[in-house]
């Protein structure tokens, strides 16, 4: 399936390039109040980056416990 930009679909039938996709529209967001609201303090980005990685693991692990148990 292709999935455009605009519309992602449902959390639990994402992919990862989908979940991928969805990081990298947050990092851009972080980047760009980084840019405008950060004054050099680079935790904005960093704390970003940490959540968009704990956020992708969750849904890869959940996922996996989900086909598991219907399986």
């Amino acid at each position: 399936m292709r999935w455009r930009w605009g519309k992602l679909p449902p959390v639990m039938e994402r992919t990862f390039r989908d979940d991928l996709k969805w990081a990298l529209a947050v990092l851009a967001g972080a980047t760009l109040g980084y840019l405008v609201f950060g004054a050099g303090d680079a935790s904005l980005l960093l704390g970003s980056f940490a959540g968009a990685v704990l956020v992708l693991c969750a849904f890869a692990v959940l996922r996996r416990m989900r086909h598991r148990r219907k399986a």
